[in-house]
C-alpha cells in the first residue's frame, strides 16, 4: 500500500488555540478534571494508567464525569476501551458470560451521579442521553443481542419493541481486545461509530435524530462514562478519551498513542524492506528516520507579521497497514491517505 501525504499549515494554530471542552486523556494519570464515583478508580495496567469504571466483581457500579459542565449543543468525542476477565453465568438471551458494558453519557444533573449494574450504571439518570456499548442481553430491556450499541434517554435502558435505536455489532466488546468509538452530534443528529481497529468507519454504526439541549434543558452538560456489573462481570477500562465541545469529528486525527502506532508500523516496514522508507519531495530524496522524523526541504511564503506558511508538498512512503491518519508535527498537520 502506497501513501501520499500532504503537508499543510494549520492556520488556526497560529492565531487561535484549539479549543476543547476537556483535555485529551492520553491516559488517566491526571484525573483532576474528572469526578470519579462508586467503583471507578485509576489503575496501572499493561495499557498504562487506565480509568477502570468497574472491576470484574459482581454487583458493582461506577461512573466518571467532568467536574465542569461543557458545551453539548454540538460535540465530537473519541475513546478507546478494553473489557477483560468477563465472567459469570449464562441466562437470559446470552451465549457468553460477562456483563454489562459501558455507557458514554451526556447529562445535566450532577458530576457525582451513577446508577446500578443491570442498567450499566446509567439507569435512572434523568435529563441525559447515553450511548451504550452493551455486553449483556436483557430480554426485559428488548436488547437485540449480547453485543450491541444503543441510544438511551433519561436513564431508561429499555429499547422498546423492535429495538429501534439499537444496532448489533459483530464480535464481542468484552473479548479482551481494544475497541475504538467515535460519537458526533450536530444539527440534531447523533452518530455512533465503533470498531476493533483505529480506522474510523465511513458509515455510522447507529444514528438517530434527537434534540440534546431540549432533553438536557440546557446547552451545557457533564460528560463521561458509566458502567455496571450484576451476576456477570468484567473489568471495564477506558484507556484514552478526547471530548471536543464543538462538532469536529476525530476522523483519524489522532493523539500520541496513534502516532506511536504509526511510528511502530513504519519501523516494522523499514526493518522488513529498507527501500520502503524512501521518500521523494518534488524529486528530491528526504530521510525517514526510525523515529519518523521527516526532514523535508520546503519553500516558505512570507505573509507578513513574521508569519510564514509552507507551500503544499506531496510525499510518499510505504508503512504497513491501510488506515487513514491525521497527526501533528510541530505546527503542521499531516494527512496520510491510501493511494
Amino acid at each position: 500500500m502506497r501513501y501520499v501525504l500532504k503537508l499543510l499549515m494549520a492556520i488556526s494554530v497560529l492565531f487561535i488555540p484549539t479549543a476543547y471542552g476537556l483535555d485529551k486523556f492520553i491516559d488517566f494519570a491526571d484525573t483532576s478534571a474528572l469526578q470519579l464515583n462508586g467503583a471507578a478508580q485509576v489503575l496501572a495496567t499493561t495499557d498504562g494508567q487506565v480509568l477502570r469504571l468497574t472491576p470484574a466483581i459482581m454487583s458493582q457500579s461506577g461512573s466518571a464525569f467532568s467536574k465542569a459542565m461543557v458545551n453539548a449543543a454540538d460535540f465530537s468525542t473519541f475513546f478507546k476501551f478494553r473489557i477483560t476477565e468477563a465472567g459469570g453465568s449464562l441466562f437470559d438471551c446470552n451465549k457468553d458470560a460477562g456483563a454489562d458494558g459501558i455507557v458514554f453519557v451526556v447529562q445535566s444533573v450532577s458530576s457525582s451521579i451513577g446508577g446500578g449494574g443491570e442498567g450499566i450504571g446509567y439507569k435512572g439518570i434523568g435529563q441525559s442521553v447515553g450511548v451504550e456499548f452493551d455486553t449483556w442481553c436483557n430480554e426485559a430491556n428488548h436488547d437485540p443481542s449480547s453485543n450491541h450499541v444503543a441510544i438511551d434517554l433519561n436513564g431508561v435502558v429499555d429499547h422498546g419493541e423492535g429495538s429501534p435505536v439499537a444496532a448489533n455489532v459483530a464480535g464481542r466488546f468484552d473479548d479482551g481486545d481494544v475497541w475504538y468509538a467515535w460519537i458526533d452530534y450536530k444539527d440534531r443528529t447523533l452518530e455512533i461509530r465503533v470498531s476493533p481497529n483505529l480506522q474510523r468507519p465511513v458509515h455510522a454504526t447507529l444514528s438517530n435524530v434527537l434534540d440534546i439541549p431540549q432533553i438536557l434543558g440546557v446547552n451545557d452538560a457533564y460528560v463521561g462514562f458509566t458502567s455496571g456489573t450484576g451476576l456477570d462481570y468484567g473489568h471495564h477500562d477506558i484507556l484514552a478519551w478526547e471530548y471536543r465541545d464543538h462538532f469536529a469529528p476525530v476522523a483519524g486525527e489522532c493523539s500520541e498513542e496513534i502516532l506511536a502506532q504509526v511510528r511502530e508500523e513504519t519501523r516494522a516496514a523499514c526493518r522488513a524492506d529498507p527501500a520502503s522508507c524512501d521518500i521523494e519531495v518534488a524529486g528530491q530524496a528526504v530521510t525517514l528516520s526510525q523515529d519518523l522524523k521527516l526532514h523535508i526541504p520546503l519553500v516558505l511564503y512570507d505573509i507578513g507579521f513574521g508569519i510564514t506558511l509552507p507551500l503544499s508538498a506531496d510525499l510518499s512512503f510505504v508503512p504497513q497497514g491501510n488506515n487513514t491518519f491525521w497527526f501533528r508535527l510541530d505546527d503542521f498537520k499531516i494527512l496520510a491517505t491510501p493511494k
